[in-house]
């Protein structure tokens, strides 16, 4: 399953970008990015060090020098200078986009298990003019999370769901996403 996700998020984003995924492993870190994560549990300790690893492998791809990822102190990944990326895992598997500066000013991805969300969590998460779906919200939340981390390295904005609207497309395999920062 993680490999289709891969493909398909290769597709969705283009040459530019390079896509990786696998399932979370006990894998070594780089000293820089163990610190974030020397008091976590296993599986999390996991999840980080696999993405960690499949990122620099996806440098390496793209000609770039292999180099420590650590998380800063907002948790998020510090990118090394000309790299945009992102990384997500969900369950026990991990996938990471990453992209050179020059070529990609911002990304985001985001994978989810497929399942529903409870309806008070769906509606928190999915404004009413969004969808009438209980069995998208999942996917929903995932745009939205993917547009979130696509916008925070640019912004350093932290905001909640109502501000961005999501309208999927008619086979469900993309969207667009509409920003009401500030409003």
């Amino acid at each position: 399953m993680i490999d289709a996700i891969a493909r398909a998020l290769a597709h969705h984003l283009g040459p530019q970008v390079v896509v990786r995924a696998g399932p979370a492993r006990d894998v070594p870190m780089l000293d820089a990015e163990a610190q974030a994560v020397r008091r976590a549990i296993p599986t999390r300790r996991a999840e980080f060090a696999t993405g960690r690893a499949l990122a620099r492998e996806a440098m390496e791809t793209l000609g770039l020098d292999s180099c420590a990822i650590p998380q800063g102190t907002d948790r998020a990944p510090t990118w090394p200078e000309g790299v945009v990326g992102s990384i997500s895992h969900t369950h026990g598997s991990v996938a990471v986009a990453v992209g050179k500066s020059q070529h990609i000013m911002m990304l985001g991805i985001d994978v989810e298990q497929d399942r529903r969300l409870e309806p008070g969590v769906a509606r928190r998460i999915v404004m009413p003019h969004e969808t009438a779906d209980p069995d998208l919200a999942i996917v929903i939340f995932s745009a939205k999370e993917a547009v979130y981390k696509a916008m925070y390295p640019l912004t350093g904005d932290v905001w909640g769901f109502d501000a961005v609207t999501i309208t999927l497309d008619a086979q469900g395999c993309g969207f667009s996403a509409e920003l009401h920062l500030g409003a």
